[in-house]
């Protein structure tokens, strides 16, 4: 693969063992509470349940809450910059890609983001709308990250990876918080009030503002894109004796965003295509956990809905969701999990030019799943083994089965290994699009088309094999390797029919592109996570992704590919923290990304954009150097000060493939940020 794979594992190896030499064996038992809390920690999203990540079968990575108290980040994206085998490029200020294992887009339809396990999964364009998942990072708790399928328990659109956002318990917020801040990059402003109801309840309550300011063009001229958004929301934890636990949370927000999208669609939006949108939703939900002496039942529900107004049209989803899980303890060899979901979601896209044979669509999803965990070898030998099946209006029937096994070679190490296949439930445009779009001229005629769905689109299907390996060989130091191949079958692309000269209503060529599931393709790759604490007030951490993608066509015709791998080969991220006096923190991360390259069939694709400065078909390497300086005041107060992209005064992270967006350069930042709580 060309990576700088073997070279790493080397290294790490021979300072584990260095390590390991050094330090004397550990002794849970003569370890401290906090010791010991810090060496387990507890994962849910893996196989909806409770479980230690050191047992768990896949590649997780968790960031805590002193993760995110401790980072420079501004957003959620940021945070998972840190993420070994997640691909992180912003596009302008307001909008992402972000995906697990390659097919990078602002768009990414393998990749499923959860808040508190409810779905933000777009059924109109795929993928998750990162502007709509813009909270607040004060009301996060942590963040789980699957990477590899998790869709036998998640079902479908988890393929290459889950990301589940765990928000803040009530209980841990008591009292009023404030804080406000101001970079060259957003200002924020938030408030956030917890307090108790009763005996058993407790509540927060919170209120923010962001406004994310443009990023800049090649020349360093301020770009026209940015967004303001106002979010409120709150929870309720109570709990009913103690065994029941119900959890109510919702919030609403409203954003004004711009971005400039690319010429060419023939709608009618302003000249330059500078738009100004607006997006604004909400939720409620509900949640109820029984802790029972053999099993663990929960139940969710939730109602949602979200408005986007841009490209002049209004795309709006409303969702009703009800799932069930119960986690049974059948003996001391077999644990089970399983569970159900029906969920009906309403979507609408329409506009002033009809854009979806269809102005609305009512869809459904039903499904079931089971998962057993068989004890082969107590302590030492575990096989996991289930599958989801369901039906839904989009992708139709489908069985998604998946097979592990963890091999607990001592109290420091361990192997693990799994078989998949996950698929990609296919969004309204794949099927309903029907985009007109101007394409220039050829030989003094206008070249028209539309860029049409297709109802015969079939689910993207992947088959994944992964191998990892876990190594602690102390409290202070581990190592996660995670390592996989993908199939990929049926994967999205775009048939250009060949132009066919239109007489009336003026004499034009009409030339039309459809979707299709025109290719296949082979990914591998290879992910390492490294931390090492020499002290408790001194901590490094480190992740590597080495990662190769390559795609055949496999049907016959003039076929572009749209979901392009837009991945680099290799991504390095290390962060570092020291608690260097009483009171005083600092931080950074080191962020380096290789080169990305588009496909381009032909000379003419290589077109330079004006605002990147770029070729269309790269994006550069770079390197992004943040450093972070928090000062606590007294025992209520806190600065903070920060500095993000510091080597350079600007860079590009991502260019337009399948997107009409215009990317345009993040430029270097600084923040400071005072906050107060009472």
């Amino acid at each position: 693969m060309r990576c700088r794979l073997p070279m790493l594992l080397a290294f790490a190896a021979a300072f584990a063992l260095a390590v390991h030499a050094q330090a004397p064996a550990d002794e849970l038992s003569k370890s401290s509470l906090e010791e010991l809390t810090r060496v387990k920690i507890k994962v849910t999203s893996a196989s909806r349940k409770d479980e230690d990540l050191d047992e768990t079968p896949a590649a997780v990575y968790v960031i805590t809450r002193e993760d995110i108290a401790r980072s420079s980040a501004g957003s959620i994206p940021d945070l998972l910059r840190t993420v070994p085998g997640l691909q992180v490029a912003q596009i302008n200020a307001s909008t992402w890609a972000v995906s697990a294992r390659g097919f990078n887009s602002a768009f990414a339809n393998k990749l499923l983001v959860l808040i508190d396990g409810r779905t933000v999964y777009s059924e109109i364009y795929a993928g998750a709308h990162w502007d709509e998942i813009d909270l607040p990072l004060d009301t996060i708790d942590h963040i789980e990250v699957i990477r590899g399928p998790g869709a036998a328990v998640w079902g479908a659109n988890a393929v290459n990876g889950v990301i589940n956002i765990l928000t803040l318990p009530a209980r841990s917020v008591q009292g009023t918080q404030t804080s406000a801040g101001y970079a060259r990059m957003q200002s924020t402003a938030f408030a956030q009030k917890g307090g108790v109801l009763g005996d058993r309840a407790q509540y927060r309550a919170f209120a923010s503002f962001t406004d994310r300011h443009p990023l800049e063009n090649h020349d360093g001229s301020e770009a026209f894109d940015g967004e303001k958004m106002a979010r409120a929301g709150g929870r309720i934890d109570w709990q009913r004796g103690t065994r029941d636990h119900f959890i109510f949370t919702g919030d609403g927000y409203r954003a004004n965003l711009k971005q400039q999208v690319i010429p060419g669609l023939a709608l009618p939006i302003p000249a330059g295509g500078l738009e100004h949108d607006q997006i604004y939703g909400g939720f409620l939900s509900g949640n109820w956990r029984h802790d029972g002496l053999r099993n663990t039942p929960v139940l969710q529900s939730y109602v949602s809905t979200s408005t986007r107004h841009e490209l002049s049209l209004t795309a709006r989803t409303r969702t009703l969701d009800a799932d069930f899980v119960d986690h049974q303890r059948a003996n001391s060899r077999v644990d089970l999990v399983w569970g159900s979901e029906v969920r009906y979601t309403q979507d609408s896209l329409n506009g002033p030019v009809a854009v979806t044979a269809s102005t609305s669509y009512n869809n459904y999803l039903a499904n079931g799943f089971l998962q057993a965990d068989f004890t082969l070898k107590p302590h030492k030998l575990i096989a996991t083994v289930g599958s989801k099946v369901g039906h839904s209006t989009l992708a139709g029937f489908q069985l998604q089965p998946s097979a592990r096994m963890i091999w607990l070679l001592d109290t420091k190490q361990s192997l693990w290994g799994a078989v998949s296949r996950a698929v990609v439930a296919p969004s309204i445009q794949d099927k309903e699009l029907w985009v007109p779009v101007n394409l220039g001229t050829y030989n003094g005629l206008p070249v028209v088309g539309n860029i049409a769905g297709n109802p015969l689109f079939r689910p993207e299907e992947v088959i994944s094999g992964e191998l990892g390996y876990r190594f602690r060989p102390n409290r202070h130091v581990s190592f996660d390797l995670a390592t996989f191949r993908n199939i990929d079958h049926r994967i999205q692309s775009l048939t250009f029919n060949v132009p066919v000269y239109t007489p009336t209503p003026s004499p034009h060529l009409e030339a039309d592109f459809t979707y299709g599931n025109g290719y296949s393709g082979v990914s591998l790759g290879a992910e390492l996570a490294a931390n090492w604490r020499p002290t408790p007030d001194l901590q490094f951490s480190a992740a590597y992704t080495c990662i190769r993608g390559d795609s055949k066509q496999v049907q016959p015709g003039n076929i572009s590919q749209v979901d392009v791998f837009s991945t680099p080969r290799n991504t390095v991220a290390v962060t570092g923290n020291w608690a260097f006096a009483h009171g005083w923190n600092a931080g950074g991360m080191l962020y380096d990304a290789g080169v990305v390259k588009y496909p381009a069939e032909t000379q003419e694709e290589l077109a330079f954009d004006a605002n990147t400065g770029l070729e269309s078909s790269r994006v550069p390497h770079y390197t992004r150097l943040d450093l972070h300086l928090k000062r606590a005041v007294r025992q209520r107060g806190l600065l903070e000060f920060s500095g993000t992209n510091l080597l350079q005064p600007r860079h590009p992270e991502f260019v337009v493939s399948n997107t009409f967006i215009v990317s345009h350069l993040t430029p270097r930042s600084l923040f400071a940020r005072a906050s107060w709580s009472f």
